[in-house]
């Protein structure tokens, strides 16, 4: 199963996004022995782009990385988003030299994402 500190993205939406911004380290995207079609080679070349590992993966381990939820043949090993408290965050403004928008949001849970 997963690894503590790992975070396990489900779905095709939730895990292309995640591997598109490239803000995380994938251990490993599972895809679903059924799985076929434009939504399978799509996660296949974004994670060939990125090296990261695809398995094979039956629907049981899936419902297990899921919970409950909606896996839709699809699942990832992350690593958590990156976390700023206040004073590192006012840091990091401040240091930057381009402008740029920010938006701050509170209590934001994505119910596709498990962490371990």
């Amino acid at each position: 199963m997963a690894e503590p500190g790992m975070d396990i993205l489900f779905g095709f939406h939730s895990v292309s996004e995640a591997l598109k911004a490239g803000r995380r380290r994938f251990k490993t995207l599972y895809l679903s022995k059924s799985l076929s079609g434009r939504r399978k080679d799509t996660l296949v070349s974004l994670a060939d782009k990125a090296k990261i590992p695809v398995s094979a993966a039956g629907n049981q381990k899936l419902d297990e990385f899921a919970k409950g939820g909606v896996h839709q043949g699809i699942a990832a090993l992350a690593t958590p988003l990156p976390t700023y408290r206040e004073p590192d965050l006012i840091s990091r403004i401040e240091q930057r030299q381009t402008p740029f928008q920010a938006l701050v949001l509170d209590q934001i849970e994505d119910p596709r994402t498990w962490v371990l």
